[in-house]
């Protein structure tokens, strides 16, 4: 490398790190001599996020904001997880869990996995999921809509004892692994625990889209919790004991009464 690269290089880092000096700034990660990821408060960005990932570059010698993420919430100087992936020129974006479900292309200025389209991204120690398979595994839950009337309680005639339950209803975990650009390898999920454990496969070749295929589950467990809420008001209408969980619960009560 010649001296005036050298040189350069040592410039670029020094403009770099008079942003990081900013009191604005609460963390940071230095991509390369060119690129720098800052996570600043929101400042009004977003209405619903305390945080927003910033991402700057050089230009003719001036940091230039290239592109800007709201963060529901930040994992303070968590390096240990390896968020940025050099070799691909990837950046690793936690979720308000602390968890990764979104990845950024910090060479190409643009998400490659969005947030929303996934629960959770798998890289493996030490990013071990690329260096052997080329791969990310990925992961998400289906469930109902949710919202505060899906929540009941009662009195149970057993235990005596409130109990807090919900009509929520839970599809299932699926499972992928994507190709490095976030793309559905195979172009298939996997239903189960996990992709050691699975109980069907699901071809997406026969759906327009990931998110067609996710719409569809929902609305079938949607519609799956208005049945069951419908039938429970109905059951309840109907029994004198309006405390109850279900028209069953008397005949529990009379068995647990029966006397030796």
């Amino acid at each position: 490398m010649s001296e005036i690269n050298k040189n350069q290089k040592v410039n670029n880092r020094k403009k770099m790190k008079s942003l990081i000096s900013s009191p604005n700034v609460l963390d940071h990660f230095i991509l390369d001599d060119q690129n720098i990821i800052v996570i600043v408060n929101s400042n009004k960005r977003s209405v619903y996020c305390d945080y927003c990932m910033i991402h700057k570059k050089l230009v003719d010698g001036k940091l230039v904001e290239i592109f800007s993420c709201p963060l529901e919430s930040y994992t303070f100087n968590d390096k240990a997880s390896f968020p940025v992936i050099s070799s691909l020129g990837l950046f690793k974006v936690p979720n308000s869990g602390g968890n990764v479900d979104s990845i950024y292309d910090y060479k190409n200025g643009r998400m490659i996995i969005t947030k929303g389209t996934w629960d959770f991204l798998e890289f493996g120690v030490n990013n071990s999921l690329l260096e052997k398979y080329n791969c990310i595994f990925a992961s998400l839950t289906i469930s109902s809509d949710f919202n505060d009337s899906d929540f009941y309680s009662y009195v149970s005639p057993v235990s005596e004892k409130i109990v807090v339950e919900s009509f929520n209803v839970v599809d299932g975990t699926y499972h992928a692994i994507l190709n490095p650009d976030g793309t559905i390898r195979g172009n298939k999920l996997f239903k189960g625990v996990s992709l050691s454990k699975v109980d069907k496969i699901i071809d997406l070749n026969k759906y327009k889209s990931l998110d067609a295929f996710k719409e569809q589950r929902k609305k079938l467990c949607n519609d799956r919790k208005n049945r069951e809420k419908q039938r429970y008001f109905k059951q309840l209408n109907e029994s004198k004991d309006k405390s109850t969980s279900s028209c069953f619960s008397n005949d529990v009560v009379k068995v647990l009464n029966l006397k030796k």
